[in-house]
């Protein structure tokens, strides 16, 4: 077998991009791989049948948002919404702040707080001060847009 020294430095070159290229398939292979075992870890979670673990907002009255009736929200533990990208729920109607309000969820209850929003959060038309129960079918209101909690999908 001749040495590396003997063999032409167009071969030693070869061998070494083949080597290269190998190593770029086998870790875009391992990154494929640690990527799909990522989502099979989440997709049951996040399935269809899946009951949402804090609750849903769904659209009764989207004021301007352009949203259809009935589009549903899933809640997570802290939500946030507002008109801002940085809201968990985002609700582009001019009449929804910034930052409107918030949605959390202590004692197994959902609480609901208005994030010191000039146009205030109502529930079931009364105004929200300080944080407040929020029970099956209630309406939540900011602005125009109100919404009703269900614990279910």
């Amino acid at each position: 077998m001749p040495s590396t020294q003997s063999l032409p430095i167009d071969v030693f070159f070869l061998g070494l991009r083949i080597l290269l290229i190998c190593l770029l398939y086998l870790f875009l292979f391992q990154v494929l791989r640690w990527g799909m075992k990522d989502l099979r870890l989440v997709a049951p979670a996040t399935g269809r049948n899946a009951r949402p673990q804090y609750g849903r907002l769904v659209v009764v009255d989207p004021g301007q948002t352009g949203l259809p009736p009935g589009t549903g929200f899933t809640l997570l533990a802290s939500t946030s919404i507002g008109r801002d990208l940085a809201n968990t729920i985002q609700l582009n109607d001019p009449s929804v702040s910034g930052e409107h309000a918030y949605i959390t969820w202590k004692n197994d209850r959902a609480w609901i707080e208005n994030a010191s929003s000039k146009n205030e959060t109502l529930l079931n038309g009364a105004t929200v001060g300080k944080p407040t129960a929020v029970s099956e079918g209630e309406i939540i209101s900011m602005g125009a847009v109100r919404l009703k909690w269900t614990r279910y999908a």
